[in-house]
């Protein structure tokens, strides 16, 4: 082998920092008066080829990506406020440390683009000193091809680093993307900017406990938020909506163009190609008669209880003889978000005995300003008015039922807020005259929820309706340490009367019906009141 290519072969694995140029001899041997001993065999790895490592360095920065890190940065800047993480803080602290990471990534791509470029350069020159043609060639268009790619890259990165905050109110640049992390308040520049992450979660739990302070019992029902709807227990009674039902039948719904008073629009509708008349027609429609019927054409119609209308959806229905529709006959309800449970002869009627409940956060320039708690009837029609309360007039001693279910809400503590959720327990004692009702919530579940908490929903008087008058006292354990005393409120519901002993309807006094269940808001404060929660329930009968 040429002694010239070997050396410039070990100098070019120096400049990639994978080995040293140079070295010294010597040898050794045995004592005098003694045997020599032969060293340990060794075994020296192969060094990589000069187009090997070329090739390494033009591949190290492949997959840095600084643009993609500035719009991530950008993204989740703007998710750091109460109102864009919804109050919880583990939320707004992850978006703060995404943004310091991507900021940090950025600043390491400079530096590691500033150490591609010195090393391909240093290899460069060593690989000046190989003597085959073609491979000294390819090595040269890999180390060029590395040193362009790192050059791009620490443009882009010195870029985005260098970029000045505008005034804009909109974050555009990963200077204000990382400002609104160190710097919220455009005061001075924070000087931790490992605790800052922290401080965006901080900052969130401290407005949700600001709201918390705001969190009222009262019934906000008439203007509940849509998207606050977050919980209910009608799964517990097996309720389903129309195309849940038709999902259980393996029946396809469908947008199905129909004529409705005259215009066009769409609908969600069901095939009944191929059914009977007989078996939709309801007692106030009039059945379609035998041939060809009209784009168009409907009728009012009750399938296995569901009221709706069967409809022609184009120009090929048609009615036999035998009753039988063909062509594009569609059955839609009158309903498609109505409750249905099941009932007697394989068909479905509407649920009434649920409840709905839930909670949602308002909030003031991004920060949380209040909480606002519901739980309402599922129904329209649902019976909260008549409602036995009293224990039968035989009784000797106050009977008692009890009634368990699930809560729903936010809490703050230890400086950190989140949604939670709770079990609910609640017995109802019906006295000579008037029921009470009380119990306690437990078993909080939630990144931000102590499990140990406990509320304690003190026993208040139910009214006539199975509501109270005043709204009870609730108190968090552990001790609420001098913390205002929370409220809670509770609504029965149950069936409506049933007729009288007789057993005929209109023969006797209609009867009133134990409450299916109850439902309600609360809040209550633990500790120092740095800890505090709000929320709703509903329970049932066990």
């Amino acid at each position: 082998m040429n002694s010239r290519l070997t050396l410039a072969g070990i100098c070019l694995l120096a400049a990639f920092g994978l080995a040293a140029c140079g070295g010294g001899g010597g040898s050794g041997g045995g004592g005098v008066g003694g045997t020599a001993t032969a060293p340990p065999a060794t075994t020296t790895p192969t060094p990589p080829s000069a187009l090997q490592t070329a090739a390494e360095l033009d591949g190290r920065l492949a997959d840095v990506d600084v643009d993609a890190l500035q719009m991530s940065a950008i993204e989740n800047a703007g998710k750091l406020n109460a109102e864009a993480v919804k109050g919880d803080s583990a939320m707004a602290t992850a978006n703060a440390q995404a943004i310091l990471d991507a900021d940090a990534a950025i600043r390491q791509a400079v530096m590691d683009a500033d150490a591609v470029i010195e090393q391909a350069t240093a290899a460069k020159e060593a690989a000046e000193d190989i003597e085959d043609a073609a491979e000294r060639a390819a090595v040269m268009r890999l180390l060029d091809d590395a040193i362009e790619k790192a050059n791009t890259l620490k443009t882009k990165a010195e870029a985005h680093i260098a970029e000045a905050a505008s005034d804009d109110a909109t974050v555009n640049t990963l200077g204000e993307a990382v400002a609104a992390v160190t710097n919220p308040t455009g005061a001075d520049p924070a000087v931790d900017p490992a605790k800052t992450a922290a401080d965006a979660g901080e900052a969130v739990a401290a407005t949700v406990l600001t709201a918390l302070a705001q969190a009222t019992v009262a019934d906000g029902s008439a203007s509940i938020d849509a998207d606050a709807i977050r919980d209910h227990d009608y799964d517990d009674i097996g309720a389903l909506n129309w195309e849940e039902i038709m999902g259980t039948m393996n029946i396809a719904v469908m947008d199905v163009r129909r004529f409705a008073s005259g215009a066009i629009s769409e609908v969600k509708a069901a095939s009944v190609d191929g059914r009977k008349v007989s078996d939709f027609v309801s007692s106030t429609g009039t059945a379609p008669t035998e041939g060809d019927h009209a784009d168009g054409t409907d009728f009012d119609s009750t399938r296995r209880g569901i009221e709706g209308t069967v409809f022609c959806g184009g120009a090929d229905c048609k009615v036999d003889a035998d009753g039988v529709m063909t062509g594009s006959w569609y059955f839609t309800p009158d309903s498609t978000t109505e409750l249905y449970v099941a009932g007697e002869d394989d068909a479905y009627v509407i649920a009434t005995l649920y409840a709905r409940y839930g909670y949602w956060l308002t909030y003031t320039d991004g920060n949380a300003s209040g909480v606002s708690t519901f739980a309402v009837i599922g129904h329209s029609t649902t019976n909260t008015a008549n409602l036995n309360l009293v224990r039968g007039a035989d009784a000797t001693a106050d009977v008692t039922a009890s009634y368990s279910g699930d809560a729903l809400g936010i809490a703050v503590r230890n400086k950190a807020s989140g949604e939670f959720t709770a079990d609910v327990s609640l017995t109802a004692t019906f006295g000579e005259t008037a029921g009470k009702l009380g119990g306690h919530i437990s078993k909080f579940a939630g990144g931000v929820a102590d499990p140990n908490w406990r509320v304690m929903l003190q026993e208040t008087d139910l009214n006539a309706s199975a509501s109270f008058d005043n709204p009870g006292v609730a108190s968090g354990t552990p001790a609420a340490g001098g913390t205002a005393a929370g409220q809670w409120t509770a609504q029965g519901y149950g069936p409506t009367p049933a007729p009288g002993p007789d057993g005929q309807p209109g023969g006797g006094d209609d009867v009133n019906q134990r409450p299916t269940g109850f439902f309600g808001r609360f809040n209550a404060y633990f500790g120092d009141g740095s800890s505090a929660v709000a929320g709703a329930y509903a329970t049932r009968a066990d």
